[in-house]
């Protein structure tokens, strides 16, 4: 009950679209959910790989998302084979197909395609409440492996954007795989992983590894928010499993009580859940419709009101309703009563305000800008900011522009010196600013203005830090 209450509350702050992406790791994409997980086992966060040693390792839980570079470095005191040896455990997820020596370890190796559902199979495919098909968030199938209860009940585990490997491991055992009939791109045409070789396309394999243990995960994306605080898939569950696994130790030992986090290279430390609700964005009115309903379905308020005694708990209800209910009726009453007087209209502006509004005294510029506020469109203004950047960074393509047929022919180009998990981060917000600069009048509201003007100040700064490199192109 606690952990569903927990998830359908954080699905108030969950947007609509399942693979978005901003260069400050927006909330559907963190690892909020995750977190939670970890500290609901109690799991004590490490602070650096320093802190690894003899005494330390066996109890130690290492967990890397994303970038792996870090498994073949130094940082690993003795490297992360004398790490599974000492009695660490260890959980890769990754869709990064650089191989490394981790992979050599492990005798897997990752492919560098994406696997997604073919449209004439939406069953394969992760939906949304309203039906919507996912087709780059694939199911996996799970495999009979009785020593390694991880995918025990759980059939819908659901992906975003993963890649698959090949598992070659003597030692780890082969959990899950993607369906033979999910597509990957090979040499430009859509190809079923049926036809790719004669192993089946892995996503999860785990294992003992002398005195420790290992599971690696071909897609980190299966843990982020928007994943995890899902009503129709089991993927918390499968979180929950996982971290219960890595606990585990040997016959007679006591659990693994520590864990190293890293998420894309960074170590992180909090998992203090419930989190600060000041970043989280404001939920859309239909995803609280959705999350009411579906309490309602679960009889969700009954059962956390009455409790295991329905009639006493009513009748106390009752009784405090009709209190609470008289008093407001009073009160109101009373506020009625106090203030049934003639008040002056406030709503509209006095005579002598109003004709100062209208008066010819006032600049252009004012009047402009009072025209922008009543109306609620400031759309004028983001797009001379928008334009006078540009001109900044792209000397005279605008002009180009503008002697062309119309603004789609004009062609802005540009460098993103960053990873592609933050790459189309900032081509959209760029591409965003440029249909601003170019195109077609259309009604910006003040908040949409308040965003542009954030996603602005931080093209410019990483436009300064070299991040964003600009180029004309005819």
């Amino acid at each position: 009950m606690r952990h569903q209450l927990w998830l359908l509350t954080l699905m108030l702050f969950l947007p609509g679209t399942i693979l978005a992406q901003n260069s400050k790791v927006p909330f559907e994409n963190g690892t909020h959910a995750f977190r939670y997980v970890l500290h609901s086992f109690e799991l004590e966060a490490r602070n650096n790989l320093s802190e690894l040693n003899e005494n330390t390792i066996p109890n130690t839980v290492l967990i890397i998302f994303g970038e792996t570079q870090i498994l073949d470095g130094d940082e690993i005191p003795g490297g992360l084979e004398q790490f599974l040896n000492n009695g660490g455990a260890v959980l890769i997820a990754t869709d990064r197909p650089n191989q490394g020596k981790w992979q050599d370890i492990f005798h897997v190796q990752f492919d560098d395609k994406f696997v997604y559902t073919p449209p004439e199979r939406p069953d394969l495919a992760f939906k949304d409440k309203e039906g919507k098909v996912y087709e780059a968030c694939p199911f996996v199938n799970p495999l009979p492996v009785d020593d390694i209860p991880i995918f025990r009940g759980l059939k819908e585990v659901a992906t975003n954007k993963p890649v698959y490997f090949v598992n070659g491991s003597k030692e780890l055992k082969t959990l899950a795989v993607f369906p033979p009939e999910c597509l990957v791109d090979k040499d430009g045409a859509p190809t079923r992983l049926s036809k790719i070789g004669r192993q089946a396309a892995a996503f999860a394999a785990a294992g003992a590894i002398g005195k420790g243990r290992a599971l690696v995960l071909s897609d980190h994306s299966v843990f982020i928010n928007e994943m995890m605080i899902q009503l129709d898939n089991n993927n918390f569950d499968f979180g929950v499993e996982c971290v219960r696994w890595l606990m585990k130790r040997g016959e007679g030992l006591e659990p693994r009580t520590h864990v190293l986090f890293l998420d894309e290279g960074e170590v992180v430390t909090n998992f203090n859940i419930p989190i600060d609700m000041t970043d989280v964005p404001t939920p859309p009115i239909e995803v609280m419709n959705r999350l009411l309903a579906k309490l309602e379905q679960e009889n969700f308020f009954n059962r956390l009101i009455l409790g295991n005694d329905p009639g006493r708990v009513m009748g106390n209800i009752l009784r405090v309703l009709t209190i609470v209910i008289t008093t407001i009726v009073a009160g109101f009453g009373c506020y009625r009563f106090l203030h049934a007087r003639h008040r002056m209209e406030t709503s509209e502006p006095l005579f002598a305000m109003k004709m100062a509004q209208q008066s010819p005294e006032v600049d252009v510029m004012t009047q402009r800008h009072l025209t922008m506020i009543k109306s609620d469109n400031f759309w004028e203004a983001a797009h001379h900011l928008s334009r006078d950047w540009f001109e900044t960074v792209t000397p005279g393509l605008l002009a180009q522009v503008a002697e062309s047929d119309g603004p789609r022919s004009g062609l802005i180009s540009f460098t993103v010196d960053a990873g592609w998990w933050r790459r189309w981060s900032w081509q959209r917000k760029v591409k965003d600013l440029w249909r601003l600069a170019v195109g077609l009048p259309r009604k910006l509201t003040a908040a949409e203005f308040a965003r542009f003007v954030t996603q602005l100040d931080e093209v410019k700064a990483a436009q300064l830090r070299g991040i964003l490199q600009f180029r004309n192109m005819n």
